[in-house]
């Protein structure tokens, strides 16, 4: 068995009858049970991931409310982005 380099290999145990469930449903979607358990895996972490309330796509309104009336005409996409992140386009 190869080691990849950036990886963890992790461990587990289940029921019989939750690895013959596992295993059916990787074998259903054409996956290998390697490949399952990964997906499960990034499932997992994607569906408890928090996002940062902070982050300036959320704030955006806060910040510009008092500045941008309720009729003020559409930008384009640069300028929003401007607003959003600043100048610097990293």
């Amino acid at each position: 068995m190869s080691k990849t380099k950036g990886t963890k290999t992790v461990q587990t145990r289940l029921t019989k009858g939750e690895y013959e469930t596992f295993k059916r449903l990787a074998e259903r979607e054409g996956l290998s049970i390697k490949d399952a358990l990964r997906e499960a895996a990034e499932d997992f972490i994607e569906g408890r991931t928090r996002v940062d309330p902070d982050d300036p796509m959320f704030t955006f309104h806060e910040r510009t409310k008092e500045t941008f009336p309720d009729d003020a005409e559409a930008t384009d996409a640069a300028e929003m982005d401007d607003d959003l992140y600043g100048d610097d386009p990293r």
